[in-house]
């Protein structure tokens, strides 16, 4: 989950972001600590993973695609989401 706030610079107002959340384990990023999962500053080493699935249709120049997306965290990403991808669960444990 991404937090924004409005920041009005003359002119224009834009989205400035300002944390990041787990969408699993609910972890903060701050972008003022070099010590959470998300750094903001330019040249840090930067360990975060976005899970997203884009959809929608286009067609002859028209388009609607949605995106839906969840931030997790590095602890999450080894726990709960590569291991799904190292052992997919059978199809019949999903239904």
């Amino acid at each position: 989950m991404r937090h924004t706030k409005k920041t009005v610079v003359p002119e224009h107002t834009y989205d400035q972001l300002v944390g990041v959340n787990c969408d699993i384990c609910g972890k903060r990023g701050d972008p003022n600590s070099r010590d959470q999962f998300t750094s903001f500053y330019p040249g840090d080493n930067v360990d975060h993973c976005t899970v997203e699935r884009k959809h929608g249709y286009s067609y002859s120049g028209d388009y609607c695609i949605e995106t839906e997306s969840y931030d997790v965290c590095p602890d999450c990403w080894s726990s709960v989401i590569a291991p799904l991808f190292k052992n997919p669960p059978s199809i019949s444990m999903l239904e």
